[in-house]
């Protein structure tokens, strides 16, 4: 049986966490730029995943955080393109 101070720590642990989470988050929108031409793909799909895997453990902590920026909409556009050209890739070497 748990102890009301073991409770009350991993309530505050989580409630940290998600805070964490909440400015890398927003940090990470307001920065990561994906709409800029000069970045390379490979920095953009980076920069795209990076965005992507913070909204995911954002959500786990939080279920009822949404967001619909254009730089989310943007990062999953991003990837979504990076998945079908290593699809392309893959059929292209597996077709001869």
């Amino acid at each position: 049986m748990r102890d009301d101070l073991t409770e009350a720590l991993v309530k505050a642990k989580a409630l940290s966490a998600a805070s964490r989470l909440s400015a890398a988050y927003e940090a990470l929108v307001r920065h990561s730029d994906l709409s800029n031409p000069a970045l390379a793909e490979d920095e953009r799909l980076r920069r795209a995943n990076r965005l992507l895997k913070t909204y995911e453990r954002l959500r786990k902590f939080s279920p009822d955080f949404r967001d619909s920026s254009d730089e989310l909409r943007a990062a999953r556009r991003i990837q979504k393109a990076a998945y079908r050209k290593r699809q392309r890739a893959k059929l292209s070497n597996n077709g001869g």
